[in-house]
């Protein structure tokens, strides 16, 4: 459900509103049932109360009778008086067939209080219980000499004990296996036992959880001669689960195989389970291999067999940690291409072990760049990348980098290309290991362009000499064919004189006109032409062409 602020606000108000009606409102009375009573003990057993029944008797000046008779079943009985009408005081006694008394009320009960005795229930009375099962007892509302009259409520309710008292009686239970109980008493304290006998010697922990309850429940631990067990960590061995939530304790001890151990549980009303637990770690699951990137972080996928295992503590160890290396909670670092062996321990002292192979993949080569291109090749070359076993190149086509070679080298030459053109390369390194191949990332990507084809020089047309601050200057207009894709071209010229070839300067257009200044000499030279293509910032100048000689007139 989604809403605002003040809708929120609202619901909120009719949430507690409800609660507080819920929650503080007066329980409803139970339905009540009227009873007689004798002025005799030995006519109140016509006067039977129901367990878990609310009663209405009604007291003429003379005390009275009723009685109850406990169920077959061991545990606690609750008897319960209120004055609801008699306006003096209200003593009340509990006694058994011979007349004994087995249970005191208080003096007496003004009007409107109530109280309540709670007894055990127990066969033979082994542990000091006050009632027996399957008898009658009797109430006695009020005394000779107290003469009361009005109504008085009366009811006996009973709660089973599922798990018997004391250390001769006591439940036996086996090593990592969960049990549930209950603490069954509604006033008196229920003491809960259970006997348990070690199957190996060495550490056990005592999971002892709270299911449900009202107050704060406690287990102790002792040995056969009744004495406390120490704990690891504290002084005696005791756990404790307190009122709020489902929450859990543990208690870790040093058992010896073949003897026996005792366990109380006492406190409250509530249920809690108990597993005295030595489980070993019998497998580890872990996955089989791993592959990885340089640099990179893993945690180790692994399940424990079985699953209550207590100390579920592993160890990890790499047999090559300049590869792989692995932390005390099992993550694996990559830091360097190649292979490496986890195994994994339990440090319980069961011997189980597994194993995971981890392949870390080479790192991607450095440094790629075109180092030579002629017209129609172009060679690549790179920094090796350490444990490759060789390199995959890759060029850019069509928008997708599609493979076009490899080498165990650190270079590659590019062939069957077109002339005056750019291209894109990346590199890859591969590492072949136990029949499978790694292969890194691509590199970073190379531009590289291929040169273009040599122009011819068509034409040397001779313009009419003249003096320049009165030195002779001869010119002449030279002319080239046009190479597609090409925008500049670089005119050399190569003087007779010195023999020297010396660029004479770069054009957009297929023209130049030349300048000659000579005072004396020969005039005799010789032109080249040299088309120049830009790629990615680079220039890449092709072959120049032939000479074509001229003499300055």
């Amino acid at each position: 459900m989604i809403m605002g602020k003040k809708n929120m606000k609202s619901l909120l108000t009719i949430v507690m509103s409800v609660f507080m009606i819920l929650v503080l409102a007066p329980k409803a009375m139970a339905a009540e049932t009227e009873i007689g009573n004798s002025e005799t003990k030995e006519g109140a057993d016509a006067y039977t109360l129901t367990i878990g029944q609310e009663y209405i008797t009604t007291l003429n000046g003379v005390e009275g009778y009723v009685s109850f008779v406990t169920p077959e079943q061991e545990g606690f009985v609750l008897v319960a008086l209120e004055n609801r009408t008699i306006s003096g005081t209200l003593p009340y006694d509990i006694i058994d067939a011979a007349g004994e008394e087995v249970g005191l009320g208080p003096y007496s009960i003004s009007k409107g209080d109530y109280w309540s005795l709670q007894f055990k229930s127990e066969k033979n009375n082994a542990n000091g219980a006050q009632l027996a099962p399957n008898t009658r007892y009797y109430i006695q509302l009020g005394a000779t000499d107290s003469q009361p009259n009005g109504k008085v409520g009366v009811s006996v309710k009973f709660s089973a004990d599922d798990c018997p008292e004391g250390r001769t009686g006591a439940k036996e239970i086996s090593p990592n296996v969960t049990y549930t109980g209950k603490l069954d008493a509604m006033k008196l304290t229920d003491k809960d036992w259970y006997v348990v006998t070690a199957t190996k010697s060495g550490q056990h922990r005592i999971f002892f959880k709270s299911i449900s309850r009202l107050e704060e429940i406690n287990l102790q631990v002792y040995d056969e001669y009744n004495q406390w067990i120490q704990d690891m960590s504290r002084s005696w061995a005791h756990a404790t689960v307190k009122t709020w939530g489902k929450e859990l304790d543990t208690i870790d001890i040093m058992l010896e195989a073949g003897k026996k151990y005792y366990l109380e549980v006492t406190g409250g009303k509530g249920e809690y389970s108990i597993n005295v637990n030595c489980q070993t770690i019998e497998t580890i699951n872990i996955e089989s291999t791993v592959t990885m990137k340089h640099g990179e972080t893993h945690d180790l996928k692994y399940t424990l067999f079985p699953e209550e295992t207590f100390n579920q503590q592993l160890e990890f160890e790499s047999n090559n940690k300049d590869v792989a290396y692995v932390d005390n909670d099992g993550t694996v670092r990559a830091d360097d291409a190649g292979k490496a062996v986890i195994t994994v321990k339990a440090k319980d002292g069961g011997g189980a072990t597994a194993q995971c192979i981890v392949y870390v993949k080479p790192q991607a080569p450095d440094d790629l760049e075109g180092t030579k291109s002629t017209t129609d090749t172009i060679k690549l070359k790179w920094s090796s990348a350490k444990n490759a076993t060789g390199y995959n190149i890759f060029q850019k086509k069509d928008g997708k980098w599609k493979k076009i070679g490899s080498t165990k080298k650190t270079t590659y030459t590019v062939k069957k290309l077109k002339h005056t053109k750019g291209y894109q390369f990346r590199v890859q390194a591969y590492m072949k290991l136990d029949g499978k191949i790694f292969t890194s990332e691509k590199s970073k990507t190379s531009y590289y362009a291929t040169r273009p084809k040599a122009t011819t020089i068509t034409k040397i047309t001779r313009m009419k000499p003249r003096k320049i601050e009165g030195i002779p200057c001869y010119f002449a207009k030279v002319q080239w064919k046009k190479v597609a894709g090409v925008k500049k071209y670089r005119l050399y010229a190569k003087l007779a004189s010195t023999g020297k070839i010396e660029l004479v300067g770069e054009y957009k257009s297929t023209s130049a006109k030349v300048v000659l200044m000579y005072g004396s000499g020969s005039k005799k030279c010789t032109f080249y032409v040299a088309p120049v293509f830009k790629y990615h910032g680079e220039e890449y100048e092709g072959p120049g062409s032939k000479g074509k000689v001229y003499t300055f007139k």
